[in-house]
């Protein structure tokens, strides 16, 4: 396994976690030992777990972001139907886990936002690129006429 390997193992091994416990609920050792790596390997990645915990937010939205640019980047499809395979996808997903779990980001905000400013701001940031993305999909929509004039995408 390369060095980029091993951290990309480390970060989703533990999103994966985080995604079952939380972030409070996620020991280091939990993630080192489902991962299959020595401690040093961590420290060699990461500072502390504040700066793990940045890094599994950051490989989640960024692959997010992916998802949802194909989606609602979509332009064979009408904005309202990208908007519903939008949530046909999450439902999809949300079965496939039989809804034990929701957004990694979502639930990190509740958890964490009114504890750690700094993951405050991380998680204020990646939320505001998906409403920006949501936000141009629905202005495609009510500029074709597919939706009420009078919505205000940015609402």
């Amino acid at each position: 396994m390369t060095s980029n390997d091993t951290r990309n193992h480390i970060i989703h091994t533990g999103a994966d976690l985080i995604g079952q416990k939380g972030f409070g609920a996620t020991g280091i050792n939990a993630v080192l030992t489902a991962a299959g790596v020595p401690k040093g390997s961590f420290y060699h990645y990461f500072s502390s777990k504040n700066d793990f915990g940045l890094a599994v937010i950051d490989t989640f939205a960024q692959e997010y972001d992916t998802k949802l640019d194909l989606i609602l980047n979509d332009h064979s499809r009408s904005g309202v139907d990208r908007l519903r395979a939008y949530f046909d996808a999450g439902l999809e997903t949300m079965t496939s886990c039989e809804f034990t779990r929701g957004c990694l980001i979502g639930n990190l905000g509740q958890e964490l936002a009114g504890q750690n400013e700094t993951f405050r701001r991380r998680l204020d940031t990646v939320f505001q690129g998906w409403e920006k993305r949501f936000e141009r999909c629905v202005e495609e929509a009510r500029q074709a006429g597919d939706i009420d004039a009078s919505i205000d995408p940015a609402t």
